[in-house]
C-alpha cells in the first residue's frame, strides 16, 4: 500500500475514519518504506483501540512525534541498537518508591540501574536521592566518549571511535529535525569535534574548547557511591543487589528474553531485594511498572502500578512498545480498557483531565472537542514539568475512584505508596 493508503487504513480501522485532516497530515512524511516504523504504528494504534480510545483522545503532540520523530529514535535508525535515550528527572518518583514502599525498608544497599542511558542523568538523579546507597549503572551502549557541540547537542562514540547515537540538548521534534535532517553532516560535525578535542583529553575526564566539550563518562561521573559497567542484562558482573531498576528497556524485547531476564535478576538480587520493571516519561508521567521481590530464593509479584495519565496521554510513551508480548504494556492496555469502559468513570476522567490541562496550560481541549497544539514557545523542560504536574494531579483526584472501578471488576486493587493505581496481576507468581 502507498503511504496515504496506510494512513487511511489506520484511521478507518482504529478511529472509524474520524481523525482530523490536520492529524493525518502530520503523518504525511512517515517513512512507510521502513517496516519497523509501520509495525510500530500498527501496534500503537491497535493498543489505543483496545483501550477504547477515540479520535478526540489523540493529541497533536502524539501525531507530530509519530510522524516526524519516531523513525529517528527506533533501533532501526541506529543499526539495530537500542538508543540510549534519556531525560533528567524521568524516574524521580521511582527513586521515591525505593525509599518509601511497603515491601522493603529504606536501609541503604546496592542499587542497580540497568539500561541507564547516556548521559546518565537519571542515574545521577538516583545517586542524589538515595543517600548512603551504592549505585551501579550499566548499559551495553555505554560510550567511550561523549562529544557536545556549542549548543549542547551531543553524540556518543564507542571504543573503536564509531558514532553510536546523537541527540539534541533539549529533545523536541524541532531540535531533532534540525540534527537529523542531514544525519551525515551531523555525524561529520561531531567527528570533527572528537578529532580536535581528543588529543587534549589525555587521561582527564573532560576538556572544553570554543564552547565544545569532550567527556570520558566513566572518569567524569564515577564516584565513591557510583560505578559503571559497559554491559547489558545477564552480563553485568554483580551480586547481592538490593534494588534493581530496569526501565524503558524490556518493551524493546520479547517475552522469551524477559523470561531469561527474570531468571538472571533472581540470581543477582539479595533475599528481600526488589526488582522494578517498566516504562515512563518525564517526571514519571505515563508510568507503568511491575514490582517483584525475592522471597525464599524466588521472585514473587508484589504489584503492577500505573499513573492515570495513561488513560489520556499527551506523548507516545504509554503505548511505546516494539513487541506484541510485553507484559506491562499489555496489562496496562487491559486495565485502561476496563476503566475507560466504565461510563461514569470516563465522564469524570474527561472532566478532570480537561480542567487540569486548562489549569496547567498543557495543550487544553479546544471548542472542536480535540486537544490543541502544544504552545510552541514552551521549551522541553517546561513541557515535561507540566506533564508531570497534570499526571500528579490526576492521580490525586482520581486514583481512589479508579481503584473502586477495578475492585468492582474483580481486581485486587489499591492506591500504592506513590499515589498510583496498583493491582495484583491474576494468575502470575512472576512474569
Amino acid at each position: 500500500m502507498s503511504r496515504p493508503e496506510i494512513i487511511a487504513s489506520w484511521n478507518d480501522r482504529y478511529f472509524g475514519g474520524t481523525l482530523p485532516e490536520t492529524f493525518r497530515d502530520s503523518l504525511a512524511e512517515l517513512p512507510t518504506e521502513r517496516q519497523d516504523v509501520v509495525d510500530f504504528l500498527e501496534h500503537f494504534f491497535k493498543l489505543m483501540h483496545h483501550g477504547r480510545f477515540v479520535s478526540t483522545d489523540v493529541s497533536p503532540m502524539q501525531c507530530t512525534v509519530l510522524g516526524s520523530l519516531l523513525s529517528r529514535i527506533l533501533p532501526g535508525a541506529w543499526s539495530g541498537r537500542i538508543p540510549p535515550i534519556t531525560v533528567g528527572g524521568r524516574h524521580v518518583l521511582i527513586d521515591e518508591y525505593v525509599l518509601r514502599n511497603k515491601w522493603r525498608d529504606a536501609t541503604p544497599g546496592l542499587f542497580l540501574d540497568i539500561g541507564c542511558g547516556f548521559p546518565p542523568v537519571t542515574t545521577l538523579d538516583s545517586v542524589a536521592a538515595l543517600q548512603g546507597w551504592q549505585v551501579l549503572a550499566a548499559d551495553p551502549s555505554m560510550p567511550a566518549h561523549v562529544v557536545y557541540d556549542a549548543e549542547g547537542n551531543y553524540a556518543t562514540f564507542d571504543t573503536q571511535g564509531e558514532m553510536v547515537y546523537f541527540q539534541p540538548a533539549a529533545p523536541t521534534v524541532e531540535t531533532w529535525n534540525a540534527l537529523a535532517e542531514d544525519a551525515t553532516a551531523t555525524e561529520a560535525n561531531f567527528r570533527r569535534l572528537l578529532d580536535r578535542l581528543l588529543p587534549d583529553l589525555g587521561d582527564g575526564a573532560e576538556v572544553t574548547s570554543d564552547g565544545a566539550r569532550l567527556v570520558h563518562p566513566m572518569r567524569l561521573y564515577s564516584s565513591a557511591s557510583l560505578s559503571f559497567q559497559t554491559a547489558g542484562i545477564g552480563d553485568v558482573q554483580v551480586q547481592d543487589v538490593d534494588v534493581a531498576r530496569c526501565f524503558n528497556v524490556l518493551y524493546y524485547l520479547d517475552a522469551t528474553f524477559r523470561r531469561r531476564t527474570m531468571q538472571w535478576f533472581e540470581q543477582v538480587l539479595t533475599e528481600g531485594g526488589l526488582l522494578l520493571i517498566g516504562g515512563d516519561w518525564a517526571h514519571t508521567s505515563e508510568a507503568r511498572y511491575s514490582v517483584y521481590q525475592k522471597v525464599d530464593g524466588h521472585l514473587v509479584t508484589r504489584e503492577f502500578a500505573f499513573s492515570l495519565d495513561n488513560l489520556c496521554p499527551a506523548s507516545i510513551v504509554s503505548w511505546f512498545c516494539l513487541v506484541d508480548d510485553d507484559f506491562e504494556t499489555l496489562l496496562l492496555a487491559d486495565l485502561v480498557r476496563e476503566l475507560r469502559s466504565d461510563a461514569a468513570f470516563l465522564q469524570r476522567l474527561n472532566s478532570v483531565n480537561d480542567r487540569l490541562r486548562e489549569q496547567h496550560d498543557f495543550a487544553p481541549r479546544g471548542a472542536d472537542g480535540f486537544y490543541s497544539e502544544m504552545d510552541p514557545s514552551l521549551g522541553a523542560s517546561e513541557i515535561w514539568g507540566r506533564a508531570g504536574a497534570v499526571a500528579s494531579d490526576l492521580n490525586e483526584e482520581l486514583a481512589e475512584e479508579a481503584v473502586a472501578v477495578l475492585k468492582a471488576g474483580g481486581h485486587e486493587a489499591w492506591v500504592n505508596d506513590l499515589g498510583h493505581v496498583a493491582v495484583m496481576p491474576t494468575g502470575v507468581a512472576s512474569q
